[in-house]
């Protein structure tokens, strides 16, 4: 049928472009994005968002966004989790490698998306019943232009341009120094008490509440982020960060084993 040539023309497109751009782990990281940049899977782009709504003045009943239990980036995690961890048997004599490939990357693209707090979250106003995509329509005075980029962003005014590829050194380098910069100020010991906190849709209600206390707090439509709500947003992207950093590395960990003991179990059968 059309249907199925479209989506066979955008598989074939995807996996032609992660030859292209995959250069290195740091690219890995934004394949999801690029498959929406390509309009390579735009079915999937509900997988980056959990939109939780958080009520501004309106009455819930009113608000017309309706949540999917099964198309939402904690679902996405938890998805990727499962694919990783399958050791067999495929059926057909398949090994399995294209889908481990493919949901690796999202794994990887979607733990961060899901520690940004606006892509857990959405503001839902009597003049937006609908939301505001998760800041995605509110607009602010600012290069960002909208408060999810901002965010999105990390408040920073450098924002590294991912359609040249490969990274230079210096992109890579800049990059590396962030993440030595992160977690020195945020260790594992600091966030112990996250770290015990397992369960993704609990963790996204928990970044719910970041979203509630500090994004849309202290900023209005239409206006400039003072200073000091940049400075608050950029402690508290490091934190997310780093914690969505121990996280993916507490998943690889998980994966790895899980085959490992797989692996093992073969071999002693």
């Amino acid at each position: 049928t059309a249907t199925t040539e479209i989506y066979t023309q955008a598989f074939v497109g995807s996996v032609r472009w992660v030859q292209e751009t995959d250069n290195n782990p740091y690219e890995y990281a934004i394949w999801a994005d690029d498959l929406k940049i390509k309009n390579f899977y735009k079915l999937l782009d509900g997988w980056h968002f959990y939109d939780q709504p958080i009520y501004d003045g309106i009455d819930p009943s009113k608000v017309t966004l309706k949540l999917d239990p099964t198309f939402n980036v904690i679902y996405s995690v938890i998805e990727s989790m499962k694919t990783l961890k399958f050791n067999g048997p495929y059926p057909y004599h398949h090994d399995g490698k294209m889908e481990k490939s493919y949901m690796l990357r999202f794994l990887v693209h979607m733990v961060g998306d899901q520690h940004q707090p606006l892509h857990v979250a959405t503001r839902c106003t009597p003049k937006m019943p609908e939301c505001d995509a998760g800041g995605n329509k509110f607009m602010i005075s600012d290069p960002a232009k909208e408060l999810h980029a901002l965010w999105d962003w990390a408040m920073s005014k450098k924002n590294i341009d991912f359609k040249k590829r490969p990274l230079d050194q210096a992109s890579i380098s800049y990059y590396e120094g962030l993440a030595k910069e992160f977690t020195k100020e945020f260790p594992r010991s600091k966030l112990a008490d996250e770290l015990k906190v397992k369960d993704p849709w609990e963790q996204a209600k928990r970044t719910l509440d970041i979203a509630k206390k500090v994004v849309y707090h202290g900023i209005k439509e239409g206006e400039k982020p003072s200073e000091a709500y940049k400075k608050t947003g950029f402690e508290v992207c490091k934190k997310q960060i780093a914690l969505a950093g121990y996280r993916l590395g507490d998943y690889f960990k998980e994966i790895f084993h899980h085959r490992v003991e797989m692996e093992e179990a073969q071999i002693l059968s």
